[in-house]
């Protein structure tokens, strides 16, 4: 699946905020496994 640089940046603001509001550690692992750029 192919992303523009813009929708990765976004997503990993949202995931982020959410890792931050929720204390989600694995939400910032799956961006980390994801985020080949």
């Amino acid at each position: 699946m192919e992303y523009r640089k813009e929708d990765l940046m976004e997503a990993k603001k949202q995931i982020l905020g959410v890792g931050e509001n929720m204390g989600t550690e694995e939400s910032k692992k799956i961006w980390e496994e994801n985020a080949q750029f």
